[in-house]
């Protein structure tokens, strides 16, 4: 997925596939990343933020849930910010709320997800339904909410790491 200078990400990569999102700078994530997970199929999909610099031994510990093809949210435990987007856990450990509103938030989300077959379309329907400037972690909230992302075993867990 490209948007702002997405020239300079595709001369870098010429050999990609890429997908635009042509109102990068009317909207948020959201509508974003639904244009690229609506473009991947049927399949799971792992996608990173641009800006985010993290420890490659990251992806190692997510390797796992990956091919278990279970979702997941990379998480930092050793620091809570105000503008960062913000998560609290089930009692199961599963992630209960995500964003940048949360209160009493234990870590923050760095921004290395992945989002099961099982569990992509209530997501996608759930960022056809956010506003233009919500973020992607919206949709996954909904999710969890109406959709129960959280009542199989494997579903939206935290997966530790530093960014």
């Amino acid at each position: 997925m490209v948007g702002y200078r997405a020239e300079t990400i595709v001369e870098a990569f010429p050999d990609a596939d890429y997908v635009y999102n042509d109102r990068y700078d009317q909207t948020n994530t959201s509508k974003s990343l639904l244009r690229a997970l609506a473009a991947t199929g049927r399949h799971g999909v792992l996608w990173m933020n641009g800006d985010v610099v993290f420890d490659p031994r990251i992806l190692g510990r997510a390797v796992s849930l990956i091919e278990r093809d279970e979702s997941f949210v990379t998480v930092n435990t050793s620091r809570v910010s105000d503008e960062e987007v913000k998560y609290t856990v089930t009692a199961e450990g599963f992630i209960k709320e995500l964003s940048k509103t949360v209160k009493g938030g234990i870590g923050e989300a760095v921004g290395i997800n992945y989002i099961s077959s099982r569990d992509k379309k209530a997501f996608l329907r759930q960022l056809h339904r956010v506003d233009d400037q919500d973020y992607f972690e919206r949709g996954l909230e909904l999710a969890i909410i109406e959709d129960g992302l959280l009542q199989a075993p494997g579903h939206l867990r935290p997966v530790r790491g530093r960014g």
